[in-house]
């Protein structure tokens, strides 16, 4: 005979559920990812909405795995959940009920299933930083494929132009929402990330993209 089933602990009521891709452009907000302490809550949100008692248990997890990580308190990670909420990170996503108690916990989750990270804005390269380093681009160019040194003005909006196609077809290819492209970019570490997308970026770009190669060598009057 069967022994009967215990009932539930406690029951997760969701009323926010993440859409598959959120893209961030803003540098304070990408700078909250090399924060250990936010790191972790980020990452561990990963998995679904939680709450405070949760990602304390993650902390402790992730303190015995990474030397100088230090577990936290309640009221420090509750802090640092009000800094992401802030930053539009994280948000509220419903209320947990623990069995034969009056009270209920928050839930928290992110914003989105995968944040897309972008740290450079397209428009950074008609800039008068952009340009100087648009004229070192060019140099180097014109020294490994010979050709003329570029005009730095047409240079400067071809870099523009690159860059806003990259994260045009990033965009796209997170958007969709397939699965095994959500699951490649949510296991990928902060430095994996930059590197896949760096990536993924330019060579989609490249290939989906040519007349961009035909104007640069336009612009350095290269042979064909």
């Amino acid at each position: 005979m069967s022994k009967p089933s215990s009932p539930p602990l406690h029951q997760d009521m969701v009323t926010y559920h993440p859409p598959p891709v959120k893209v961030i452009r803003d540098t304070e907000v990408i700078n909250l990812f090399y924060i250990p302490n936010y790191y972790v809550i980020i990452i561990a949100l990963r998995q679904g909405p939680m709450t405070v008692r949760d990602l304390e248990q993650a902390f402790k997890e992730e303190a015995r795995k990474h030397e100088g990580l230090e577990p936290r308190s309640d009221k420090s990670i509750y802090r640092y959940l009000k800094d992401l909420e802030k930053a539009a990170l994280v948000v509220p996503a419903g209320q947990r009920v623990v069995s034969g108690k009056m009270v209920t916990e928050t839930l928290f989750a992110r914003t989105g299933q995968i944040f897309l990270l972008f740290r450079t804005k397209p428009d950074w390269w008609l800039t008068k930083q952009g340009a100087a380093v648009a004229k070192r681009i060019g140099r180097l160019l014109t020294f490994l494929l010979g050709g003329k040194m570029p005009p730095i003005p047409a240079l400067q909006r071809l870099l523009k132009q690159f860059e806003e196609n990259r994260q045009t077809l990033l965009e796209r290819l997170a958007s969709q929402g397939d699965k095994q492209v959500l699951e490649t970019l949510a296991s990928s570490t902060l430095t994996e990330h930059f590197r896949i997308e760096d990536a993924v970026g330019y060579f989609s770009t490249f290939i989906l993209q040519p007349e961009l190669l035909d104007q640069l060598r336009d612009i350095m009057k290269l042979k064909k």
